[in-house]
């Protein structure tokens, strides 16, 4: 496994690019050519409040209907584990609201597939300072379809849109295990 950078422009950066070397053997590229079933599996290491998250995710919006059906794309989260943080185990860097915002995301993938990126791209609209906000959660969930309240997702992330439901922080401390195996670090420029 290697991990390739996407872009790192504004002094706060964690968006990378992971792309199995194994996707470039012979073998799979004469199966891409037999098969329209075979996706490529991209993953973005992010933070939610990230201002480089928030462009890389746009730029990702551009592409995506072009190449949707060939890809599979997922965001990783980064943060450190504190166990000191009461809610969630991890500190995220842009506050406690970017950790929320990632559970939010995180139950929505795993429960709204389907849904799931125009339920980041709601949030993102909104600018990185909402995302992470319960009432905006719970908006973007009804914007794209999802009965928050009532399902998965909200059993998940929190009913009332918090992103503390036990479930969604166990998937975010998931992610940032992933992260950190896939040695993508946020780094704070001076």
């Amino acid at each position: 496994m290697r991990l390739l950078p996407v872009l790192s422009l504004a002094p706060l950066a964690a968006v990378g690019l992971h792309l199995p070397w194994s996707i470039f053997s012979q073998e799979l590229v004469n199966k891409w050519r037999l098969s329209n079933d075979v996706k490529v599996p991209i993953q973005l290491g992010v933070m939610s409040r990230c201002p480089d998250a928030l462009l890389c995710e746009s730029v990702f919006n551009k592409v995506l209907p072009k190449v949707n059906d060939r890809i599979d794309i997922s965001l990783v989260y980064v943060a450190k584990f504190d166990s000191e943080e009461p809610d969630f185990g991890v500190k995220c860097l842009h506050g406690r609201e970017e950790c929320a915002g990632n559970v939010q995301q995180l139950c929505v993938k795993k429960y709204e597939p389907e849904v799931w990126w125009e339920f980041v791209q709601c949030q993102n609209f909104e600018g990185r300072y909402r995302v992470g906000d319960p009432d905006l959660a719970l908006k973007c969930a009804k914007t794209v379809g999802i009965d928050w309240e009532n399902g998965k997702v909200g059993r998940c992330a929190g009913r009332d849109g918090s992103g503390k439901g036990k479930e969604g922080v166990a998937l975010l401390k998931k992610s940032v295990t992933l992260g950190q195996s896939l040695n993508i670090k946020y780094v704070i420029h001076p």
